[in-house]
């Protein structure tokens, strides 16, 4: 209860105290649930409204997250570089909000080098060394930048498709 002037006064009831003094406290309290459902009701359109635009919310959000573009992973093949010849072959891939676009050229039936052509990524930029396993082990069978598994898995299967026939 707040005090003005030596008095009890309570924001609910009206400016005679006096008149609600000598009511009991249970009418004191049907009074406030009669306020309480007066602002309910009078509010109602704006809760509906609250409550539609909260389940809105929760659909848009789960046929966003429904309709991301599903990660793609390198296969565990070898390449059988034995049939490419001496060249420069292009690949990309899409893994979502990670692109990569890269060059790998062959040489003597082997992995001469990896360029990457384009990248863009979030915090993926230390995936970028990934190509130096590539063509140290000759296979895009590589293990992925920690922190960056993401940029790593999404240039290892631009490699692979590069040198998918």
């Amino acid at each position: 209860m707040f005090s003005r002037v030596g008095r009890n006064f309570d924001p609910l009831r009206s400016v005679d105290s006096h008149f609600y003094s000598r009511l009991s406290f249970k009418s004191l309290q049907n009074r406030r649930f009669s306020v309480m459902l007066t602002m309910l009701q009078k509010h109602r359109p704006l809760f509906w409204f609250g409550l539609g635009a909260l389940i809105l919310l929760i659909i848009i959000a789960t046929v966003i997250i429904l309709n991301l573009p599903k990660p793609q992973y390198v296969s565990d093949s070898n390449f059988d570089l034995v049939s490419f010849e001496d060249g420069v072959y292009e690949g990309e891939c899409e893994n979502g909000l990670v692109f990569a676009k890269v060059e790998v050229e062959i040489q003597n039936h082997s992995i001469a080098g990896v360029k990457i052509l384009e990248h863009r990524y979030g915090k993926g930029k230390p995936a970028e060394k990934i190509i130096n396993d590539v063509v140290n082990n000759q296979s895009v069978e590589a293990d992925a930048v920690s922190g960056a598994t993401m940029s790593s898995q999404t240039i290892l299967k631009a490699i692979e498709n590069a040198l998918t026939i």
